[in-house]
């Protein structure tokens, strides 16, 4: 079954790996209320260590810059 227009949502992700480095970037568009959710992101993973970092950008109907979100973290595997 479809799903009504406004629930309706548009993924779309590109992403590139070297070796140990993977970068990315995501959009989630709504068309319905012209409103979008970007990423960018870039890890890098050495032996049991990773380290990752993303920007989140949240664009609002008017097309206005709503909130930046950056996050940075360092994890170790197990």
């Amino acid at each position: 079954s479809a799903e009504p227009l406004q629930q309706r949502n548009v993924f779309l992700r590109a992403a590139q790996n070297w070796d140990s480095y993977t970068v990315s970037a995501d959009v989630l568009w709504q068309p319905a209320s012209r409103s979008a959710i970007s990423t960018i992101s870039t890890s890098w993973k050495h032996g049991p260590w990773l380290l990752a970092a993303s920007v989140r950008h949240y664009g609002g109907m008017s097309g206005t810059y709503t909130r930046q979100l950056a996050i940075a973290s360092i994890e170790r595997s197990f």
